[in-house]
């Protein structure tokens, strides 16, 4: 009987989860997935993501700039909690903890915008002309990365700000009142190249870290679908996915942040102590050793986990109510999952049988 069940499963699916035969991936008629509503759908969803997320978790942002930042052994923080007793203690949760958020946002919104836009469009232009489903997660690798790039020009001038105005209260030379002040006090003094300081470090961790994490999220998403047998996942669901997806791509890419967050901090003209990329990886492991390439590991991993789960939850949520006719779920990835669900149940009756 499982003989039988297995067999007959296997003729009316792919022989495996990454089969050779491949439908359109998306729907192209009115409200489905497909056209420039769901373009505009995607930016909107992104943008207003973004800026949900950026404003929930900004405060463990702020501890781990702060961690990264300090050097040498007369530390002010000795780890995440005692960072923000102290942050709170001495400046406030507005002026301590949020402080830099305005330039933050500034940045957030329009960058993940672009990043969710990019990523989908993509995704839809890319998937229906794909042989096998096995290249799907080289999709939303290369998706994320592109959709990455592409937001690169928004965020970076942000992100400068804000490290500047986060790390300020570590003695750093330069004060900013406001994140407009700051990008007027950069630029005079440095010119716009001063807003893209730290750009290919940034571009270094932020690339791989989008990919991993879409890439991350899709399968984890594929995964639960299969052991829960749907087609959808509820939201608390999805805000554990894109959680444990973030987390584990922040991880992974840390060292790149730390690099980052050095070059965009450091004085300006003489004093500067790393002069290219290369230079800051190679003084960081001849100076403070390959464990230092891992401060701030775990404030990263607990600012990035939930804001990505509040960004992609708070996206595909929106996007079920933006665009109702795109299911949750591709042609390609229901194949997979319904694959994946099968060799389960087949497995299942094997051993009962046996």
């Amino acid at each position: 009987m499982h003989e039988e069940y297995c067999k007959e499963t296997r003729s009316s699916t792919e022989r495996s989860p990454f089969g050779k035969k491949l439908l359109p991936v998306y729907s192209s008629g009115e409200g489905g997935a497909g056209g420039l509503w769901a373009v505009f759908s995607d930016i909107l969803a992104g943008g207003v993501a973004g800026f949900a997320a950026d404003s929930v978790v900004h405060p463990i942002d702020t501890v781990k700039a702060r961690l990264q930042f300090q050097q040498g052994s007369n530390l002010k923080y000795r780890g995440m909690l005692h960072a923000f007793a102290t942050i709170i203690k001495e400046e406030g949760v507005k002026k301590g903890l949020y402080t830099g958020v305005d330039a933050v946002l500034l940045g957030s919104v329009p960058s993940h915008a672009i990043t969710f836009g990019v990523y989908h469009l993509v995704k839809r232009t890319t998937e229906p002309r794909l042989k096998s489903t096995e290249l799907l997660p080289l999709v939303d690798l290369a998706a994320g990365a592109l959709s990455e790039v592409a937001a690169l020009s928004t965020y970076v001038p942000a992100e400068v700000a804000a490290k500047r105005m986060q790390t300020a209260k570590l003695g750093f030379s330069r004060e900013y009142v406001s994140a407009i002040h700051a990008f007027r006090m950069i630029v005079r003094t440095e010119g716009i190249r001063g807003l893209y300081v730290g750009f290919w470090p940034t571009m270094l961790r932020d690339v791989p870290f989008t990919s991993l994490q879409f890439a991350f999220f899709e399968q984890i998403k594929i995964l639960w679908r299969s052991l829960a047998h749907r087609s959808s996942l509820n939201n608390v669901e999805t805000y554990v996915s894109g959680s444990f997806a973030g987390g584990l791509a922040a991880a992974l890419t840390n060292p790149f942040d730390v690099v980052k967050t050095r070059m965009q901090t450091q004085p300006v003209g003489d004093e500067r102590r790393y002069k290219s990329l290369v230079h800051c990886f190679y003084r960081i492991m001849k100076e403070e050793g390959f464990l230092a390439f891992f401060k701030g590991v775990v404030p990263r991993v607990v600012w990035i986990a939930p804001a990505s789960g509040i960004t992609l939850g708070v996206f595909e949520g929106l996007i079920s109510i933006l665009d109702k006719g795109r299911s949750q779920e591709s042609e390609a990835e229901r194949r997979i999952r319904n694959s994946l669900s099968n060799k389960a149940m087949c497995n299942q009756t094997a051993v009962i049988d046996g």
